[in-house]
């Protein structure tokens, strides 16, 4: 990632603090942190710099303190009301398939 700040530059040396800012900055709290950083800017083929850098770094920051739990799929089923009944029946109402045919008139069509 260096490398290819400096290889940005028309003049090497103007790379130099952006270098400086990663290297002591970013680097200085965790190197692996920016090791993986690096990486996954340079499998992205992005554009490496300091600001890029932080970004992708907060984000692995998050996610790992943040480990969402799965999130299971909305139920499809409604749920049973409190007072089951003692039949054995939930109190829902279900149509049957000839309600929905065409040319049905039913209670209220």
């Amino acid at each position: 990632m260096i490398s290819q700040i400096l290889d940005r530059h028309v003049i090497e040396a103007q790379g130099y603090l952006d270098c400086q800012n990663i290297l002591e900055t970013l680097g200085k709290k965790n190197r692996q942190r920016l090791e993986t950083a690096c990486q996954l800017l340079l499998n992205q083929h992005g554009v490496g710099s300091y600001s890029t850098l932080k970004r992708i770094m907060a984000t692995i920051d998050s996610d790992a303190k943040h480990q969402r739990p799965p999130v299971p799929a909305a139920a499809t089923r409604k749920p049973t009301p409190r007072g089951d009944r003692e039949d054995g029946e939930s109190g829902a109402q279900v149509r049957s398939a000839a309600r929905y045919t065409r040319g049905h008139r039913g209670a209220g069509a």
